[in-house]
Protein backbone atom coordinates (compact mmCIF):
# COMPACT_ATOMS: atom_id res chain seq x y z
CA UNK A 1 0.00 0.00 0.00
CA UNK A 2 2.89 2.52 1.12
CA UNK A 3 5.15 1.52 -2.42
CA UNK A 4 1.63 2.26 -4.34
CA UNK A 5 0.75 5.75 -2.48
CA UNK A 6 4.44 6.64 -3.57
CA UNK A 7 3.85 5.14 -7.18
CA UNK A 8 0.76 7.70 -7.10
CA UNK A 9 2.81 10.74 -6.00
CA UNK A 10 5.62 10.20 -8.25
CA UNK A 11 3.34 9.62 -11.45
CA UNK A 12 1.61 12.89 -10.55
CA UNK A 13 4.84 15.04 -10.02
CA UNK A 14 5.57 13.53 -13.58
CA UNK A 15 2.46 14.57 -15.03
CA UNK A 16 2.92 18.21 -13.56
CA UNK A 17 6.59 18.63 -14.59
CA UNK A 18 6.02 17.28 -18.10
CA UNK A 19 2.89 19.40 -18.55
CA UNK A 20 5.12 22.55 -17.28
CA UNK A 21 7.90 21.80 -19.84
CA UNK A 22 5.12 21.45 -22.48
CA UNK A 23 3.62 25.25 -21.78
CA UNK A 24 7.00 26.59 -21.23
CA UNK A 25 8.14 24.88 -24.57
CA UNK A 26 4.54 26.42 -26.07
CA UNK A 27 5.46 29.93 -24.77
CA UNK A 28 8.97 30.15 -26.14
CA UNK A 29 8.00 29.10 -29.70
CA UNK A 30 5.18 31.20 -29.81
CA UNK A 31 8.00 33.93 -28.53
CA UNK A 32 10.09 32.79 -31.19
CA UNK A 33 6.98 33.07 -33.90
CA UNK A 34 6.31 36.71 -32.88
CA UNK A 35 10.20 37.61 -33.06
CA UNK A 36 10.35 36.57 -36.69
CA UNK A 37 6.79 38.54 -37.69
CA UNK A 38 8.84 41.76 -35.54
CA UNK A 39 11.68 40.96 -37.82
CA UNK A 40 9.43 41.68 -40.85
CA UNK A 41 7.76 44.62 -39.62
CA UNK A 42 11.05 46.28 -39.19
CA UNK A 43 11.64 45.33 -42.32
CA UNK A 44 8.68 46.98 -43.37
CA UNK A 45 9.30 50.50 -41.56
CA UNK A 46 12.50 50.84 -43.77
CA UNK A 47 10.48 49.62 -47.03
CA UNK A 48 7.30 51.70 -46.45
CA UNK A 49 6.04 53.66 -49.58
CA UNK A 50 4.29 56.67 -47.12
CA UNK A 51 4.75 57.99 -43.68
CA UNK A 52 1.13 56.39 -42.48
CA UNK A 53 2.76 53.03 -43.42
CA UNK A 54 5.49 53.28 -41.97
CA UNK A 55 4.29 54.75 -38.27
CA UNK A 56 1.66 52.13 -38.40
CA UNK A 57 4.24 49.35 -39.11
CA UNK A 58 6.14 51.19 -35.80
CA UNK A 59 2.72 50.70 -33.49
CA UNK A 60 2.20 47.05 -35.24
CA UNK A 61 5.99 46.60 -34.28
CA UNK A 62 5.67 47.80 -30.41
CA UNK A 63 2.61 45.82 -29.93
CA UNK A 64 4.36 42.83 -30.88
CA UNK A 65 7.18 43.75 -28.70
CA UNK A 66 4.42 44.05 -25.97
CA UNK A 67 3.12 40.83 -26.79
CA UNK A 68 6.55 39.05 -27.14
CA UNK A 69 6.94 40.44 -23.41
CA UNK A 70 4.07 38.19 -22.39
CA UNK A 71 4.86 34.81 -23.56
CA UNK A 72 8.90 36.15 -22.63
CA UNK A 73 9.17 37.55 -19.95
CA UNK A 74 12.66 36.44 -19.05
CA UNK A 75 13.81 37.65 -22.39
CA UNK A 76 14.98 34.40 -23.61
CA UNK A 77 14.40 34.99 -27.12
CA UNK A 78 14.79 38.67 -27.50
CA UNK A 79 17.36 39.75 -25.18
CA UNK A 80 17.27 43.60 -26.39
CA UNK A 81 13.66 44.15 -25.73
CA UNK A 82 13.06 47.12 -24.02
CA UNK A 83 16.13 48.59 -26.16
CA UNK A 84 14.12 47.43 -29.45
CA UNK A 85 10.73 49.38 -27.85
CA UNK A 86 12.56 52.26 -27.56
CA UNK A 87 14.04 52.51 -30.60
CA UNK A 88 10.78 52.08 -32.55
CA UNK A 89 9.43 54.93 -30.34
CA UNK A 90 11.88 57.08 -31.65
CA UNK A 91 11.98 56.37 -35.10
CA UNK A 92 8.27 56.81 -34.84
CA UNK A 93 9.04 60.51 -33.44
CA UNK A 94 11.32 61.03 -36.21
CA UNK A 95 9.81 59.80 -39.40
CA UNK A 96 7.61 62.83 -39.28
CA UNK A 97 10.49 65.06 -39.20
CA UNK A 98 12.83 63.47 -41.56
CA UNK A 99 9.43 63.39 -44.65
CA UNK A 100 9.78 67.34 -43.91
CA UNK A 101 13.64 67.35 -44.07
CA UNK A 102 13.15 64.99 -46.91
CA UNK A 103 11.06 67.45 -48.67
CA UNK A 104 13.05 71.01 -47.47
CA UNK A 105 15.92 69.07 -49.59
CA UNK A 106 13.94 68.56 -52.71
CA UNK A 107 12.79 72.06 -52.72
CA UNK A 108 16.07 73.48 -52.13
CA UNK A 109 18.02 71.17 -54.99
CA UNK A 110 14.67 73.16 -56.93
CA UNK A 111 15.96 76.31 -55.89
CA UNK A 112 12.53 76.80 -54.78
CA UNK A 113 13.91 78.30 -50.99
CA UNK A 114 10.85 79.48 -49.76
CA UNK A 115 9.10 76.19 -49.76
CA UNK A 116 12.44 74.61 -48.61
CA UNK A 117 12.00 77.19 -45.69
CA UNK A 118 8.53 76.25 -44.55
CA UNK A 119 9.56 72.70 -44.88
CA UNK A 120 12.18 73.19 -42.05
CA UNK A 121 9.80 74.89 -39.72
CA UNK A 122 7.30 72.23 -40.35
CA UNK A 123 10.27 69.83 -38.98
CA UNK A 124 11.21 72.03 -36.24
CA UNK A 125 7.16 72.38 -35.72
CA UNK A 126 7.69 68.23 -35.29
CA UNK A 127 10.14 68.29 -32.78
CA UNK A 128 8.77 70.60 -31.02
CA UNK A 129 5.16 69.00 -30.60
CA UNK A 130 6.66 65.25 -30.62
CA UNK A 131 9.34 66.49 -27.87
CA UNK A 132 12.17 65.14 -30.39
CA UNK A 133 15.84 65.36 -29.49
CA UNK A 134 19.06 64.86 -30.62
CA UNK A 135 18.86 61.81 -28.67
CA UNK A 136 15.64 60.25 -30.32
CA UNK A 137 17.59 60.84 -33.76
CA UNK A 138 20.59 59.38 -33.02
CA UNK A 139 18.26 56.03 -31.36
CA UNK A 140 16.18 56.12 -34.27
CA UNK A 141 19.44 55.66 -36.49
CA UNK A 142 17.88 56.77 -39.69
CA UNK A 143 20.81 59.62 -39.98
CA UNK A 144 20.50 57.99 -44.20
CA UNK A 145 17.41 58.69 -44.97
CA UNK A 146 17.95 62.56 -45.35
CA UNK A 147 20.93 63.43 -48.10
CA UNK A 148 21.64 66.28 -45.93
CA UNK A 149 22.58 64.60 -42.96
CA UNK A 150 20.41 66.30 -40.65
CA UNK A 151 20.09 64.64 -37.18
CA UNK A 152 20.36 67.08 -34.78
CA UNK A 153 17.19 69.99 -34.01
CA UNK A 154 19.85 72.67 -34.27
CA UNK A 155 21.26 70.94 -37.67
CA UNK A 156 17.52 71.60 -39.07
CA UNK A 157 17.69 75.63 -37.04
CA UNK A 158 20.56 76.38 -39.17
CA UNK A 159 19.71 75.24 -42.50
CA UNK A 160 16.19 76.97 -41.63
CA UNK A 161 18.69 80.69 -40.41
CA UNK A 162 20.49 80.07 -43.57
CA UNK A 163 16.97 80.52 -45.57
CA UNK A 164 15.87 83.83 -43.88
CA UNK A 165 14.33 82.52 -40.40
CA UNK A 166 14.83 84.38 -37.69
CA UNK A 167 12.60 82.43 -35.11
CA UNK A 168 14.70 81.81 -31.40
CA UNK A 169 16.31 78.21 -30.71
CA UNK A 170 14.79 75.99 -28.60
Amino acid sequence: MEYFLIAIVLLVAFYIWRDRRRKEHVRLVRATQLSHQLEKKAKMIESGKTLATRLNNCAQAIELLKEIAVYDPKQEVLQNRMELIEQIESIQKVLPVLESLEKADRYKFKGQNKKALDAYLDALYNCRKDNVNDRDFKLADLSGYVTLGLVSTSQIEDQARALGWEGVST
